[in-house]
């Protein structure tokens, strides 16, 4: 196998999985941040729509002012943190694709040579056959003749041997 391809596919992957997991977390706090501002604007609503209900109290200019301060400040943390992503490590489908193509290569030169090999042997046995045939003379009706199998005669006419 090509290592010179090897190590970079699976360093690819190790830096892909590592990414998943720092986008994950990356998710995660944001929602953590999203579900605050959402308990703070509910707080807020629920503050209005009591106080438009005429329940008014002493503190609520002050519990108003701070949940918008804490808004305030939540949204530009979500905003910073939006813009801090984690980066994207190289393509990792590129070299998977290089790396198919390199193992399919070495398939395809196993199998020519495995293809060759079995060529050879079959030469000699056909020859082999051949003298015997002509040494006995039973080329006759007691010949020894192999018949060619369409599986294999199909490849060969083709130009695989």
């Amino acid at each position: 196998m090509p290592v010179a391809l090897a190590v970079p596919l699976v360093r690819a992957r190790l830096n892909q999985r590592a990414y998943e997991a720092d986008i994950a977390e990356h998710r995660a706090h944001g929602e953590r941040i999203q579900t605050r501002l959402d308990d703070l604007r509910a707080r807020r609503v629920a503050l209005l729509e009591r106080r438009m209900a005429g329940d008014e109290r002493p503190k609520d200019a002050a519990e108003l002012a701070l949940i918008e301060a804490d808004q305030a400040g939540l949204s530009r943390l979500l905003d910073e943190h939006r813009a801090q992503l984690p980066a994207e490590p190289a393509d990792l489908r590129q070299l998977e694709a290089n790396w198919r193509r390199a193992c399919q290569d070495i398939e395809g030169r196993a199998l020519n040579a495995l293809a060759g090999q079995l060529q050879q042997h079959t030469i000699v046995v056909a020859e082999r056959l051949e003298l015997f045939n002509r040494e006995f003379g039973t080329m006759g009706t007691l010949g020894h003749r192999l018949r060619v199998d369409a599986r294999w005669a199909g490849p060969s006419l083709r130009g695989v041997w």
